[in-house]
């Protein structure tokens, strides 16, 4: 063999910096320092030497030259070299260390604040969602997956959202709320690590956000297989290792200290007392469903990122639209519009006249216009999924000038519809006082009124964002609901209707709930009212109502609050509202 063959081989080392992305070709240097046992400095030139890979490099990773030209790779971590596809590519091992991390406190948090059967998530709901928000925001940035910073004004929505359950005491919007919270967070991170466009408002991006939802539940595992194998391969001792040896040569040197500290100060040992009766407090919570709800979350949590980068990458599906045939659409509106002409004269004549023109048979107006404002509304949403669907799912009905005069009809009147409704509510609430559904019903007929304005815009532009305003339409009066149908605002409603000149001879104050309690206590704790275990009426009332079972002299405004708010004291189900009624 010749000297050439003889050769010894050189094995070059590139370094690439942390967290570098390769899904695009990268420009290396034009040199790069070789080092071997024999010789300390060889230059080993690369003319225009790209790389080129679809998954991102890791930590310090190493490109190796040999002699012959041919070029191999290898890294230090091994995450990336197991036969799987490994979850945050881009990561060190500080980096799933510190996702890990984040993960298991999410989980212990999660179990803190909603484990439990006497546990309501209110103030819990508040505390837990804006840290989740911070702790998510916090590791997208830390992988470099914030693609768009844009995606952090998310954070207003979800602080309100989360406020709501904080403030009143639980309904039916405070699970509401749970569930519009997961689309919230979805909606975040999809927009967060997503590199093109992503419509949300599409039925591809509703699609995106629900798999999103779901999660990845095998990524937790696929990291932990990735660690160990990485450990076999690390022969030195691992700084976790050495934190552990140092706290266990610590630990009995603190034990004496603390020992001798307690004895010589009495304020260091109640409060050292104190916070070892507090833990041991605290553990006994933890018990198997803890144990459970805390392993489904941290397992959950941790293929959050990864399950929606994924999403998020997916190619688009575009949503296709059929055509309308004429004559059929026309004539499905022509009859649908003809049955709402009827009843519109119908309104006008007998209802919205106040009783003008006699009523047939022996029908009384008062009891005429207080009653049919939910089938209203029920008709008002059926008119708005007609329309939605026609402008959704057909994309040239509104390009047909009948179609188009026929969806203005039906929107003439959807409005006579919700005046109807709105009229028959608040003479209802006139003398049988508002409660939160009924003002819910008032609230999303007002959301209605703005939905006509915003199908009117699409009728007129077509090229309009129907869906998007139609969405955050629903999203932002879901929120105002949250206010206006809660049991505080409907106590005041009825507050101002007893004491003006209206009909209401009577409080109801089950109706409201414990948020209600706040602004009927200085009723409830005068002598000028007489409050029978569920009504309060004057104590003058020349007309007592039938149902009125007298004055019940031994039910004192505590055992009132105790009825009403029938849950445990723990820290998770406080509220502000029901709070300043206990006071």
């Amino acid at each position: 063999m010749g000297d050439k063959d003889q050769q010894p081989e050189v094995s070059a080392l590139v370094h690439i910096p942390d967290s570098i992305y390769l899904d695009e070709p990268t420009e290396l240097q034009d040199q790069a320092t070789v080092a071997t046992d024999e010789q300390p400095e060889v230059v080993v030139e690369l003319s225009n030497a790209k790389l080129e890979s679809s998954q991102p490099v890791q930590g310090m990773a190493q490109r190796q030259f040999n002699a012959g030209g041919e070029m191999a790779f290898s890294e230090r971590s091994a995450l990336n070299q197991l036969n799987v596809d490994v979850p945050y590519p881009v990561a060190t091992r500080n980096g799933i260390m510190a996702l890990l991390t984040s993960a298991l406190a999410i989980g212990i948090l999660y179990a803190v604040c909603f484990q439990g059967m006497d546990i309501l998530p209110q103030l819990s709901f508040t505390i837990f969602c804006p840290i989740a928000f911070f702790v998510l925001a916090k590791i997208l940035s830390m992988f470099g997956y914030l693609h768009n910073r844009e995606s952090l004004l998310f954070a207003v929505p979800i602080v309100v959202l989360s406020l709501m359950n904080g403030i009143f005491s639980t309904s039916g919007y405070t699970y509401g709320n749970i569930a519009f919270m997961h689309v919230l967070f979805a909606a975040f991170i999809l927009t967060a690590v997503s590199k093109k466009p992503l419509d949300l408002y599409s039925f591809d991006g509703m699609g995106k956000v629900v798999l999103t939802i779901l999660g990845h539940w095998t990524t937790l595992f696929t990291i932990v297989r990735g660690l160990i194998a990485d450990r076999k391969k690390d022969k030195g001792s691992s700084k976790i290792y050495k934190i552990l040896i140092g706290a266990f040569i610590a630990l009995p040197l603190l034990i004496v200290i603390t020992s001798l500290l307690a004895t010589a100060d009495m304020v260091f040992h109640r409060f050292l007392t104190e916070l070892v009766s507090n833990s041991v407090r605290g553990l006994r919570r933890i018990d198997f469903f803890f144990i459970v709800t805390f392993c489904v979350v941290t397992v959950y949590c941790t293929g959050y990122i990864w399950n929606a980068k994924n999403i998020s990458s997916r190619r688009n599906i575009d949503f296709r639209t059929m055509p309308l045939d004429t004559t059929i659409g026309a004539t499905f509106l022509a009859l649908i519009n003809a049955l709402f002409l009827l009843f519109s004269v119908i309104q006008v004549v007998y209802l919205f006249t106040g009783g003008i023109f006699s009523l047939p048979g022996s029908i009384v107006y008062s009891e005429y216009a207080r009653q049919g404002f939910f089938q209203l509304l029920a008709v008002t949403i059926i008119n708005f999924a007609v329309i939605y669907v026609l402008l959704t799912f057909f994309s040239d009905a509104v390009e047909k000038p009948i179609i188009r005069k026929m969806l203005y009809m039906l929107l003439a009147f959807t409005l006579v519809l919700i005046a109807s409704s709105f009229f028959r509510m608040f003479l209802y609430m006139n003398v049988y006082a508002a409660t939160p559904l009924r003002l819910a019903v008032v609230t999303f007929l007002v959301a209605e009124l703005v939905l006509i304005v915003i199908t009117a815009m699409k009728l007129k532009d077509p090229k309009s964002p129907f869906i998007k305003r139609f969405i955050l339409t629903l999203f932002v009066f879901y929120i105002i609901a949250n206010v206006t149908a809660s049991g505080y605002v409907s106590a005041r409603v009825n507050v101002a209707l007893f004491l003006s000149d209206s009909q209401m001879r009577w409080i109801h104050v089950n109706s409201a709930g414990p948020d209600g309690l706040v602004v009927y206590r200085p009723f409830l704790e005068s002598d000028n009212y007489i409050f029978d275990g569920r009504h309060i009426i004057r104590r003058d009332e020349a007309n007592v109502p039938y149902f009125f079972t007298g004055e019940n002299t031994e039910l004192t405004y505590e055992d009132v609050v105790h009825r009403l708010s029938r849950k445990s004291d723990a820290w998770q189900n406080w509220s502000l509202i029901e709070h300043l009624g206990r006071r």
